[in-house]
């Protein structure tokens, strides 16, 4: 399993810290290099976005997302003050902690998966992003394989006039 450590120039508070607030303007998409750098350190990704919540991950059909990410929405300075209320009270109640510690364990599984090799901190022979890009190809090379069609001789064209309905 894959144990997050503390990175060269890192401010310390960076070391016990749980989950990274990844708010996403209205035109991004995709994780930032914050969510990023702090998967890196073991925490918890929690975006926020305006509604509708449409964002970007990486081998979103091969990772389980849901199980180490919070995704929500926030469209008002009130909501998102709730969001982070949230995110407050889950470190104050067992259930909570209950629930930081389930989304940290499948995190600390699925890292190295995030990202590309040399992978360190990492058991040898760890998935990595490689992986995952093989499988997504082979994945895409299957698709269009079953979506494309020889055209046999004699087939009409539409252009020509040969093709009539």
């Amino acid at each position: 399993m894959w144990r997050p450590g503390r990175m060269p120039a890192e401010p310390p508070w960076m070391a016990t810290t749980e989950a990274a607030l990844e708010v996403l303007p209205g035109h991004l998409y995709e994780l930032g290099r914050r969510a990023w750098d702090a998967m890196a350190r073991g925490c918890l990704p929690v975006v926020v976005s305006s509604e509708p919540l449409h964002v970007t991950v990486p081998f979103a059909w091969q990772l389980p997302w849901q199980d180490f990410a919070i995704f929500t929405t926030a469209d008002s300075p009130e909501e998102a003050a709730d969001v982070i209320e949230v995110l407050v009270r889950a470190t104050e109640t067992q259930e909570g902690r209950h629930g930081i510690a389930r989304r940290r364990a499948a995190l600390l599984q699925h890292a190295p998966s995030l990202f590309l090799p040399p992978l360190s901190r990492c058991p040898l022979g760890a998935r990595s992003a490689i992986d995952g890009i093989i499988g997504e190809l082979a994945a895409r090379q299957a698709a269009l394989a079953a979506l494309s069609m020889v055209r046999p001789p004699g087939w009409p064209r539409a252009r020509g006039g040969e093709l009539r309905v």
